[in-house]
């Protein structure tokens, strides 16, 4: 799954920052907004952080086959004006 790494970045920021501890950490809650994401695979997803750091090297990774075409996939960790703003300002790059 390919987003936008400005909106990945608005969406964990705003999870972060504006969702209280209380709705953060409610299962049920962010059952609601994984659900439309990975769909049937969304318990595979709410578990990970609960039973990943008991993983066996195998486990981790049946589990990510098993996520694979889930995963968000960035085309890169910058966002667009970080991407404009380099470009801007580091000439070897525009004369290529």
């Amino acid at each position: 799954m390919k987003l936008n790494r400005d909106l990945t970045k608005f969406v964990n920021w705003t999870l972060d920052n504006l969702l209280p501890p209380l709705l953060r950490d409610c299962r049920g809650f962010m059952y609601l907004i994984f659900y439309p994401l990975f769909g049937k695979k969304t318990r595979f997803f709410m578990d990970f952080k609960e039973k990943g750091w008991a993983f066996t090297n195998e486990e981790f990774r049946n589990y990510y086959i098993l996520l694979s075409d889930k995963h968000i996939k960035p085309e890169t960790d910058l966002n667009k004006k970080s991407v404009d703003l380099i470009i801007e300002n580091h000439s070897w790059i525009k004369s290529s």
